[in-house]
């Protein structure tokens, strides 16, 4: 687990929490879309947000090979020390 700095992409990344848990999107692809980036940008986010714990990878094969991510909190409190 890596400390959450709150630098531009990781505050950006924080939206892609919220596009999850509002959209529950069914894949990355679906993600992306949604927050409307390119998959791999998309793809980098959910590896950093995995890192600090913030979202979790479903695999699923159920037909084509996806990737859920999913977020299982309502509210996210973060401190940012001055």
């Amino acid at each position: 687990r890596h400390e959450f700095k709150p630098n531009q992409g990781n505050i950006r990344r924080l939206w892609d929490c919220k596009a999850i848990k509002e959209k529950s999107p069914d894949s990355v692809y679906e993600l992306a879309s949604i927050v409307g980036l390119d998959l791999q940008s998309v793809n980098t986010d959910l590896k950093v947000l995995k890192s600090y714990d913030l979202v979790s990878l479903e695999k699923s094969n159920e037909g084509r090979f996806r990737v859920k991510p999913k977020v299982s909190y309502d509210t996210l409190n973060i401190k940012i020390p001055v």
